[in-house]
């Protein structure tokens, strides 16, 4: 069996199990290979890493996590990387993608829309979180426990915690997202 990293014409990527090479071209051939995310049976192999063994790699293997150098890149989370290549948000534990070359118009067009429809989804959804939430700003924590504890009357909120507040109600079985930065927030 082989394993591949499938790309669809969307950008999508997916794995997909093979008995061989071959099989791989004959399913795609026949449209029997389709993105998950949009259902495009337009795919191809993406671009892989080998995953090779070496004597620190073994040494992980019986027991050490293997050093971040040699975690192959399709075993690794990745976010996105904004058109112009920036890196991940620090702490995501993600590695910064590389930009895409100047000269491959079509991928960077369906970045940019790609980067278009996410800053629309996260106006959508901090505007309906602002317009049926209840504002408690610094007081965001002690409502979230007065809710969450029956001492409050149950309803949407949002307001500002620190890390260390938000991983304490996280800790308490207490449900907290933060809302989405939006690109003109850093205006």
């Amino acid at each position: 069996m082989i394993k591949y990293r499938v790309i669809c014409e969307q950008a999508h990527g997916f794995d997909a199990w093979f008995a061989s090479s071959d099989t791989f071209d004959e399913q795609v051939g026949r449209g029997h290979v389709a993105c998950p995310h949009c259902g495009s049976a337009n795919v191809g192999r993406a671009l892989m890493t080998p995953a090779l063994r070496t004597s620190r790699r073994r040494a992980a293997v019986a027991g050490a996590a293997p050093p971040p150098d040699e975690i192959p890149a399709e075993a690794e989370p990745r976010a996105p990387a904004s058109p112009g290549g920036s890196p991940a948000p620090a702490g995501s534990g993600a590695r910064p993608q590389p930009a895409p070359r100047a000269e491959d118009p079509v991928r960077m067009a369906k970045l940019e829309a790609m980067h278009q429809a996410l800053a629309e989804a996260m106006r959508t959804v901090r505007e309906y979180v602002t317009a049926h939430g209840v504002d408690v700003g610094r007081d965001f924590a002690e409502q979230a426990r007065k809710i969450h504890y029956g001492e409050a009357d149950p309803r949407g909120i949002y307001g500002e915690a620190t890390t260390e507040e938000a991983r304490e109600l996280l800790e308490e079985g207490i449900d907290v997202l933060p809302l989405p930065r939006l690109p003109e927030d850093g205006n």
